[in-house]
């Protein structure tokens, strides 16, 4: 039969990455019939849109680099129209992080919504405060990863790593709280000052810097 609609990609739980048949009906709401997670389905709809977009426009940036040996002070129509890609991008990342989304989706996003505000604000499409607002978010998780990465390895090798080396890694987690501590100040500060009418959910629930 010529012609037929292509099948839709499976829908995999971001949870437990398990494919799952969708509801026929428009539920916002959905539990994974393998884990029992609720699942937003538009929030997750909306980041799969966003990754999309993102992955085309910056596969399209890429290539645009490459046909030019020199970066020109113009601004082309290839390049309106990645950008275009890009606020699509934005868009529907924004929307995603309305909900709560998985660690390593919240981290995925951050750090796409942290490049693609670099890019915006050279055609000045936001503001310098929205882009320290994604550059501080990335910050602290690259922080958190270190700090909970210490915190396992000091776990594990209460008896077998050395004392000179166990001393090193408490230094360096300390230094990391303090750290985290000033992060954890500057964004609040930023957030105060953008004044976000419904603030994204960037950040661990309940998250705290010194746990």
């Amino acid at each position: 039969m010529s012609g037929s609609a292509k099948a839709p990609p499976p829908f995999i739980c971001p949870h437990c990455d398990k494919e799952l048949g969708l509801p026929s009906d428009d539920r916002h709401y959905y539990s994974c019939a393998h884990c029992g997670k609720l699942i937003d389905l538009p929030a997750q709809f909306a980041f799969l849109r966003g990754v999309a977009a993102f992955d085309e426009a910056q596969d399209a940036y890429q290539a645009l680099k490459k046909e030019r040996k020199k970066r020109l002070p113009s601004y082309t129509a290839a390049e309106g129209r990645i950008v275009r890609t890009f606020v699509e991008a934005y868009s529907s990342i924004q929307v995603a992080f309305n909900s709560e989304l998985t660690d390593h989706q919240r981290s995925l996003g951050i750090e796409m919504m942290a490049n693609m505000t670099l890019l915006f604000l050279k055609h000045e499409m936001v503001s310098g405060l929205e882009v320290s607002y994604w550059k501080a978010l990335m910050v602290e998780q690259t922080a958190q990863n270190e700090y909970d990465l210490l915190r396992q390895k000091l776990k594990a090798s209460v008896n077998a790593a050395g004392v000179i080396r166990r001393l090193r890694w408490r230094a360096r987690q300390n230094q990391l709280k303090r750290a985290l501590a000033q992060i954890d100040k500057r964004i609040r500060l930023i957030e105060g000052s953008i004044a976000f009418v419904d603030p994204p959910r960037t950040r661990h629930k309940g998250w705290k810097p010194l746990d």
